[in-house]
């Protein structure tokens, strides 16, 4: 399964700050990686909980992408707001149940051949689309 990975989640930003999201994605030299989810579980938020696919399979590469998007934002003079306890997940839904850490029977794969960085736009439907840029093959 090849999907997109969303690099960049943020509150309202100042365009500023975005367009240095903009430009640093275009700098970004990165490998093609997957991520492998193997249990579900709950993040816990304010109102509807995020109930999530999580698993370690690929953890660090898309750690190291968001550290560069922020290096490079940061020489670009913006605040990247790195979160330092960024944990990849794919969200599945939002409930206000809390369900359980369920070990999956096979794992999710899924293929990094690209990174998206999308504007959360808070209190908006839907996200703003900021670029897409590839990743490079393995070589």
């Amino acid at each position: 399964m090849s999907r997109s990975i969303v690099s960049a989640r943020a509150p309202a930003f100042p365009r500023g700050v975005i367009a240095a999201a903009r430009q640093a994605g275009t700098a970004i030299e990165a490998c093609q990686f997957e991520l492998v989810f193997d249990h579900i579980i709950t993040f816990l938020l304010p109102q509807d909980n995020a109930i999530v696919l999580a698993g370690n399979g690929g953890q660090e590469l898309l750690r190291q992408l968001h550290g560069q998007i922020a290096i490079e934002m940061h020489r670009l003079g913006a605040d990247a707001n790195l979160n330092p306890n960024f944990q990849p997940h794919a969200t599945l839904l939002y409930d206000k149940d809390v369900v359980p850490r369920i070990a999956l029977q096979r794992p999710v794969v899924m293929a990094a051949r690209e990174f998206v960085l999308l504007h959360n736009r808070r209190g908006q439907a839907g996200y703003e689309k900021l670029g897409r840029w590839p990743l490079h093959a393995r070589g």
